[in-house]
């Protein structure tokens, strides 16, 4: 039997307030922080809101609209110079809305009861919570996805078919925030609500009720409706030529944004550019065919990944999912999360590129199954309550106190700036970049305002230093710790800052002696 778990509306409220627990207390981080700041900032200041740039060279990994919305954040900051605080906001926002989604969902879905269970579970999943404190445009498709999904229940599950269209935007949306990646996501999750209503049936007076306590009947019970719990009846059905009608419209909602965007890509950037973002950010990475973007990873990659990331509240969703296996008619009731969660972890796992981070619009799915699995495990509140409230109170610890501690190690703010103090004292050097990655392009262009050259020829950069370059007569190398550097470069040192414990950032100026190196 399933049980009505009270959660305190207290212990909601401290959970949420980890998603704003220790935004401004740190620098930007590695990996992904500086690029994404950067390319950010770069619309801000006169992008065509079309094509993101990074220091100045398209950055087509990603459609546009997430680095659009955070530009309009930067353009209303209180801040004089950009603010890594203030822009991670837009993290949080995403993170709370993602949480009210969550909720309207789960409601639909497990009942009224349930929905501040599931919330608090996510607000306290260790993958929500780095998500939610980092810029990263998985926060933004995490929220996309889940409203959709809401907004799919609502015209599915709850006689609101005007719904469809607000969902077909948000899946455009979803698609302009990271490709089609997102739509997928929500045609996982959604695919089970569709069939689940059966909209192309004939009207109904009302859908049956299967919201009774044990949230589904025995196994072997083959009842045909929905087995969701919690889900009230329907008194209105439209016709199936209605839902035909609302259907085109959710369609057209989606494609418009899409195509526009698509039409204004190509026109701008080119057939060339525009492959690059269709082909290789799609078929190259699940094919692992465009190695240069790396993060290539094995098979089973999430099977470890994703334990991690739902700690603490991985015991009650494998709990669940072994009581299903043993109660097939439960598995009509866990259609939906499971579709959305599991289905998307094993696409996720046939790709070549894979990082954690790509789980963060699946981890609504898993607060939905542990929600669920919280309810019948007939936990006495109290000891839930207890539970969740240490849970809560380490985080908001840990955020606020340990994210200060962590920056000491992982700021690269103050090595920007102190090199770029000691280079605007050279006005007589004109510098190049050599072989720059994205953290270090980005950090000038974030904390110091300066986009150099690049040079990825090393007869280029032998020219610079010996003095025979036409336009360059300096160079500037971020050497990792453990990489060899060229014995014409060694040479060459006339600056050195040390940036975090693995990088420091070179001034190469050319050879005295203006010989040529060999």
């Amino acid at each position: 039997m399933a049980s009505n778990l009270s959660i305190p509306r207290w212990l909601v409220a401290a959970a949420l307030l980890i998603t704003l627990a220790g935004l401004g207390f740190h620098d930007l981080w590695t990996p992904d922080e500086p690029r994404e700041a950067a390319l950010a900032l770069a619309m801000s200041r006169g992008g065509d809101g079309i094509i993101p740039h990074l220091a100045g060279e398209p950055f087509v990994e990603k459609p546009p609209l997430y680095y659009d919305l955070a530009a309009a954040w930067l353009r209303v900051s209180p801040f004089s110079a950009p603010s890594a605080g203030w822009l991670r906001l837009i993290s949080a926002f995403y993170a709370l809305g993602t949480l009210a989604m969550l909720w309207l969902l789960a409601r639909r879905l497990l009942g009224r009861a349930a929905a501040p269970l599931a919330v608090l579970v996510l607000a306290t999943l260790p993958g929500f919570v780095h998500v939610s404190h980092w810029l990263l445009t998985d926060g933004a498709l995490m929220f996309f996805v889940t409203a959709a999904l809401a907004a799919l229940a609502g015209a599915y599950l709850g006689g609101r078919p005007a719904l469809l269209p607000v969902a077909g935007a948000l899946a455009a949306a979803a698609f302009l925030t990271k490709g089609i990646i997102g739509p997928i996501f929500i045609a996982f999750g959604g695919l089970p609500l569709l069939l689940l209503a059966a909209p192309w049936k004939r009207p109904i007076a009302a859908l049956p009720n299967h919201g009774d306590s044990d949230g589904g009947r025995e196994a072997g019970d083959e009842t045909p409706g929905p087995r969701i719990t919690g889900v009230p009846p329907c008194t209105i059905r439209p016709s199936p030529s209605a839902m035909l009608l609302y259907h085109l419209a959710a369609l057209i909602t989606f494609a418009l944004p899409v195509a526009a965007w698509a039409d204004a890509f190509w026109r701008s950037g080119g057939r060339a550019l525009f492959m690059e973002w269709f082909w290789t950010n799609h078929f190259g990475r699940f094919s692992g065919a465009a190695t240069q973007l790396g993060h290539i990873n094995g098979p089973l990659f999430y099977l470890g990944a994703l334990p991690l990331y739902l700690l603490p509240w991985l015991p009650p969703i494998a709990w669940l999912l072994w009581r299903a296996v043993r109660q097939r008619a439960l598995w009509r009731e866990l259609a939906m999360p499971l579709a959305w969660g599991l289905g998307g972890a094993l696409l996720l796992s046939l790709s070549a590129t894979k990082r954690e981070i790509y789980l963060a619009p699946l981890l609504p799915a898993f607060a939905l199954l542990a929600a669920q699995g919280l309810q019948r495990l007939e936990l006495r509140p109290q000891t839930l309550v207890r539970y969740a409230g240490v849970l809560v109170g380490l985080y908001l610890l840990a955020l606020t106190i340990g994210e200060p501690l962590v920056d000491r190690y992982k700021s690269y703010g103050g090595a920007f700036r102190e090199f770029d103090q000691k280079l605007a004292v050279r006005s007589d050097l004109r510098a190049a970049a050599w072989a720059f990655d994205e953290t270090t392009s980005a950090g000038f262009e974030w904390y110091v305002g300066r986009i150099f050259p690049v040079l990825t020829n090393s007869a280029d950069a032998s020219a610079v230093l010996a003095g025979h370059h036409p336009h360059f007569n300096a160079l500037i190398v971020c050497h990792k710790r453990g990489e060899h550097l060229p014995p014409d470069f060694a040479a060459a040192q006339e600056t050195q800052v040390p940036m975090g414990a693995r990088r420091t950032l070179l001034l190469l100026h050319r050879n005295p002696s203006g010989v040529p190196s060999p």
